[in-house]
């Protein structure tokens, strides 16, 4: 537990022995310990009422991320959402299900890269602690997806976060190079060379009114099979 609240709670399997003094194996039943590195005030582990102090380092070697308790299938995201942890799953499911709807997408193929369900929450140091960005899990699936869903609450929250910003940075400036006779993309010529943005960006705003959810989805083409002027309509109200 830290100074104001329990971090993590699990009931120990074992003490620690003479090989490896220190150590004591947990089984987890609630949050997740951390090493006192990743608290400002320290997190002290507690046992039967006494205080052990700080972890020095805390190893999780069977975790697996709730994406591969549930399916051991690899699959490539098909888009990439960028949000806050404070949305309400039920609200950040719908935004995820009304897009789907309206991109007309497959329901039993459509694939959306989560971190909190597809990195492993108790091993983050092999999925984010990497010195170049570029070899984190993060840039890696927003690279391999076709684009990114921006979910917004009421308040807008992903644009107070720095993590949300990046995301958004590299969504809007990841170019490819395009054949010089493609006319159907937009390009941005600079020295001579043509390029394309690589990644589309999909706006989700939800809202909760008297207990019902509303979507609403602002994109800069429009969707499948949908007039310019019904665009229109439909962002309106975003």
């Amino acid at each position: 537990r830290n100074w104001k609240l329990n971090v993590a709670e699990g009931v120990v399997c074992a003490d620690s022995d003479s090989e490896k003094p220190g150590e004591v194996y947990v089984k987890l039943t609630q949050g997740r310990f951390v090493p006192h590195s990743e608290f400002e005030k320290g997190v002290n582990i507690e046992i039967n009422g006494v205080d052990f102090g700080e972890p020095e380092k805390v190893l999780a070697p069977e975790s697996v991320s709730y994406k591969e308790a549930i399916s051991t299938k690899a699959t490539k995201p098909l888009w990439y959402c960028s949000h806050w942890w404070g949305l309400s799953v039920l609200d950040f499911v719908a935004s995820c299900e009304e897009h789907t709807r309206l991109r007309k997408l497959d329901e039993r193929t459509s694939s959306y890269w989560v971190c909190a369900y597809a990195n492993r929450q108790h091993d983050l140091e092999k999925e984010v602690a990497q010195e170049n960005i570029a070899e984190t899990a993060f840039y890696k699936a927003m690279q391999d997806s076709h684009g990114v869903l921006l979910i917004l609450g009421r308040k807008a929250m992903p644009f107070q976060r720095i993590w949300c910003s990046f995301e958004l940075y590299k969504t809007i400036t990841s170019t490819v190079d395009v054949p010089q006779n493609d006319t159907k993309s937009k390009r941005d010529k600079k020295d001579n060379q043509d390029k394309v943005t690589k990644l589309t960006l999909d706006i989700a705003g939800v809202l909760r009114e008297d207990g019902e959810v509303r979507v609403h989805l602002i994109c800069e083409e429009p969707l499948p099979a949908e007039p310019k002027r019904a665009k229109m309509v439909r962002e309106k109200n975003f």
